[in-house]
């Protein structure tokens, strides 16, 4: 069904349901 690598993008979110914009930076490295 599907082939080649794929990458799971997890993204932090806060209880209120937005997004943890400082915990997203601490996973990736722009």
């Amino acid at each position: 069904m599907f082939k080649g690598c794929y990458t799971a993008s997890i993204t932090p979110m806060r209880v209120d349901g937005t997004v943890d914009y400082d915990g997203l930076e601490r996973l990736v490295e722009f």
